[in-house]
C-alpha cells in the first residue's frame, strides 16, 4: 500500500497528453525519463493520514504542500491529467487548549515565591502582568528596559539551540517588536 517513497522503475511517458480522467497516470521524471509508479488520491490520503495517526502533524502539513505543488505542477506540464492530490484534505494543526490562570492563582504562585526569597520571582511576575515569551523575557539589554517610564521593549529573543549554544533572534514581523507596559506595583 502506498507507492509514495517507494523505488522508480525504468520507462517513458507513453502518451505526452494523458486524459484529464486518468488519475492513476505514471508520473515520468525529467531528466533521466524513469516512471514513478501509479500514485491515487487514496494513497496520498492515506500517506497524510498515516503521518497524523503517528502524531507528526507538522510533516504531514509539509508533505501535503509538496506533494500538492508537485502534482500540480506535472499537471500544468501535461505529464498528469488530474493531480492525486485533488480533493486530498489538508491537515490541520491541533490547537492545544491555552490554561490561562486566574488572578489568584497568580497571586498564590508570587506570594510562595516571595515567601521563599526566590531569585525567580521577579521572572514570573514580569511574565504574568506582561504576558512576554520566556524567549522574549531572557533578551533584553538594559537599554531596553525604562523603570521610570515602565516599559520594555521587545527587540529580540533568546532561544537555546540542540547542541546548548544560546542565540538572540529578531522577530520574524514588525509587530513582534513592541512596547510593553510594566504594572506600576
Amino acid at each position: 500500500d502506498g507507492a509514495i517513497g517507494r523505488a522508480t522503475r525504468p520507462g517513458s511517458v507513453t502518451s505526452p497528453r494523458p486524459s484529464h480522467h486518468e488519475t492513476n497516470t505514471p508520473i515520468a521524471t525529467t531528466p533521466t525519463k524513469r516512471m514513478l509508479a501509479p500514485v491515487s488520491r487514496r494513497m496520498c490520503s492515506a500517506f497524510i493520514s498515516g503521518l497524523i495517526n503517528k502524531g507528526r502533524i507538522g510533516q504531514a502539513e509539509h508533505c501535503f504542500v509538496l506533494l500538492r505543488l508537485t502534482f500540480n505542477a506535472a499537471v500544468r506540464q501535461q505529464a498528469l491529467g488530474r493531480s492525486p492530490m485533488a480533493g486530498v484534505e489538508k491537515p490541520r494543526p491541533q490547537h492545544k487548549e491555552i490554561v490561562i490562570l486566574s488572578a489568584k492563582e497568580v497571586r498564590s504562585a508570587l506570594d510562595t515565591l516571595s515567601a521563599g526569597d526566590s531569585w525567580a520571582y521577579i521572572h514570573i511576575a514580569v511574565l504574568a502582568v506582561t504576558g512576554l515569551r520566556r524567549s522574549e523575557l531572557c533578551a533584553p539589554r538594559w537599554n531596553d528596559i525604562d523603570l521610570d517610564t515602565g516599559v520594555i521593549r521587545v527587540m529580540r529573543s533568546y532561544h537555546v539551540l540542540t547542541g546548548g549554544e544560546g542565540i538572540l533572534k529578531e522577530p520574524k514581523s514588525r509587530h513582534g517588536r513592541r512596547a510593553v507596559a510594566l504594572d506600576k506595583n
